[in-house]
């Protein structure tokens, strides 16, 4: 994300997606996305739960992704979508 918008602000040239030979609909990798906020409030909701005696045992584990994909392409055409610019980026090698 940071690299997106930083193409937007001038100070990188070009973004480079890293591979287009994912078995997904575009051929990007996918990945599920968090915000910000969800973080933050993942500690509390652990918290909470360990107050009230909630836990089902010495631990548990959660899943604080809102459960919904977006491709790398998805990504990158939402901020040209958005911003009403084109965003300079080009497929490479995977890693």
């Amino acid at each position: 994300m940071p690299f997106i918008t930083q193409i937007g602000i001038g100070k990188r040239a070009r973004l480079s997606v890293l591979g287009d030979d994912y078995p997904t609909e575009d051929r990007t990798c996918v990945q599920d996305y968090i915000l910000v906020v969800d973080l933050a409030k993942a500690p509390v909701m652990v918290l909470t739960r360990l107050i009230h005696g909630s836990n089902t045992g010495n631990f548990e584990v959660f899943n604080i992704g809102i459960g919904t994909v977006s491709s790398v392409l998805d990504v990158i055409h939402t901020f040209e979508e958005v911003s009403g610019k084109k965003r300079n980026y080009k497929i490479v090698g995977r890693r």
